[in-house]
């Protein structure tokens, strides 16, 4: 279970991007939501905590900063950590123009995980979205731009592997996308070039080429956005752990602007607003 904060709309198939819903939620230790199918697309955004994604029998242990997405009819679970469990954001959407949306951005049920910034916070338009909630026009319209400015904040995020891709070299994109999805464990380089189907050597070539950097020093140089590698030719063992707060209450994650966050259902059932525990 989990303490949650959210708005549903009748789920739309027609018209280019239509939002399904979005919400706030502080989960209790070992919240755990599936094995579920889904019949659109969500993304969930971490604000605090720890836990594990998994779909397409891979694990992904999540931490504050990264975010996941679930893309309709795959099969996923995941769950809150025992001690540190999350706080996340999360918006649905679904719509003709959904997919190319995500394939520009660098996401997918291949590579479901995704990592921001310090400087990103894609979770302010999410609480937007939540302080103008109606089904009004108004709203709708403000909630679709949230959403686009959602998405560029993600653009951004991985506009490394993006940029790679766009000039062809798919074994350094995937290499860095392996590294940011294995985020909190260490990381052979004989393990990381088997898995893009290179040898250590011509990885290295090509990773110095597009980064100016081996692998090693790139992951060095971007410790805030990567995990450890561990390189048993140099006798090195790096392991970065992230020392996390547990989850605030929800009156601590808003600004006083957000007072305005409704407690009822505001327009004929349209939407749903609802403060009670909920499983998302």
């Amino acid at each position: 279970m989990e303490n949650a904060f959210f708005v549903e709309f009748p789920t739309m198939e027609t018209g280019d991007l239509h939002v399904n819903n979005f919400g706030y939620s502080v989960t209790n230790p070992c919240h755990k939501y599936g094995p579920a199918v889904r019949s659109f697309y969500l993304i969930h955004y971490i604000l605090e905590g720890r836990g594990e994604f998994c779909t397409d029998n891979n694990r992904y242990p999540l931490t504050k900063g990264q975010g996941f997405l679930i893309e309709p009819d795959y099969q996923t679970e995941y769950r809150s950590d025992a001690d540190d469990p999350w706080t996340y954001v999360w918006v649905g959407f679904s719509g003709k123009k959904a997919k190319d949306i995500l394939n520009s951005i660098g996401i997918s049920q291949a590579f479901p995980v995704f990592t921001c910034e310090d400087k990103l916070h894609p979770e302010q338009y999410v609480k937007d979205m939540l302080r103008h909630n109606s089904a009004n026009t108004s709203d709708l319209y403000r909630q679709t731009a949230m959403l686009y400015l959602f998405f560029s904040c993600l653009t951004k995020a991985n506009k490394s592997s993006i940029n790679f891709e766009s000039r062809g070299n798919v074994y350094v994109a995937h290499a860095i996308r392996y590294i940011q999805n294995h985020y909190s464990e260490p990381i052979r380089i004989e393990e990381l070039a088997r898995y893009v189907g290179l040898n250590r050597s011509y990885l290295s070539t090509l990773f110095k080429k597009h980064t100016g950097l081996s692998p090693l020093k790139y992951l060095q140089t971007h410790k805030g956005r990567a995990p450890a590698l561990y390189d048993p030719a140099l006798h090195r063992q790096h392991c970065f752990l992230l020392r996390l707060s547990g989850a605030g209450i929800l009156s601590q994650n808003f600004s006083s602007d957000d007072r305005s966050l409704p407690h009822a259902v505001p327009c004929e059932g349209a939407v749903q607003v609802r403060r009670q525990p909920q499983k998302v």
